[in-house]
């Protein structure tokens, strides 16, 4: 089985070792944290979210809503290993974007968020390639997260396009509820990414 992680955020406040201790019972391998996640904690911990950019391995950093195009590029070339996570709401927003800012950083890899990249209206499949690490919620244009049947990822594909991938990315679900703006509002994130858990647990055999 291949293994499957959850960010902790779906786990809302909690302190994080009790995160760590929920996302085991809900079968998940792996725990993807903040810069000051501890290890020891009952998941070991695959990555870590910094802002700004640190070295990786095993960081990733999405581009702050108000940092420009040349400060972006800045960033992540003075961090070599760090991913970098697009979003909707900074100046990688588009896939044309995040092919031009992969030209601009050599070495750069992505954290393919899928629900990220179709909200903005993008196919996450066209991004794997360039993949260290994929995050899995389903989504629509204009939606940035919805149950397993609402939305328009096919979820399958992404999963083989992941297993195939010579440099296999690390999966991950990841939902979220968070009062930052309207979109990343959601009843029961905890809920929708078990349910998605089950869902993708038959194609990770």
């Amino acid at each position: 089985m291949v293994p499957l992680g959850v960010v902790s955020v779906v786990y809302g406040a909690l302190p994080i070792d009790e995160i760590a201790r929920t996302a085991r019972a809900d079968g998940f391998d792996e725990l993807i944290g903040s810069a000051d996640t501890p290890d020891g904690l009952a998941l070991p911990i695959s990555s870590r979210y910094t802002r700004p950019p640190e070295p990786g391995p095993g960081t990733y950093c999405s581009p702050h809503v108000h940092w420009s195009w040349e400060q972006t590029v800045a960033a992540f070339r003075s961090a070599p290993g760090c991913l970098l996570e697009p979003h909707p709401w900074c100046c990688v927003d588009t896939t044309e974007a995040v092919l031009a800012m992969l030209d601009e950083v050599p070495g750069l890899r992505l954290v393919v968020d899928v629900g990220h990249v179709t909200y903005w209206g993008g196919d996450p499949l066209e991004l794997l390639p360039f993949a260290g690490a994929v995050q899995l919620r389903q989504a629509r244009p204009g939606v940035a997260q919805c149950r397993v049947d609402e939305g328009t990822i096919d979820l399958a594909a992404v999963v083989a396009a992941a297993l195939a991938a010579d440099d296999r990315p690390a999966l991950c679900v990841e939902y979220f509820d968070l009062d930052i703006r309207p979109e990343y509002r959601l009843d029961d994130p905890r809920g929708h990414a078990v349910e998605l858990a089950e869902h993708l647990r038959p194609l990770l055999r």
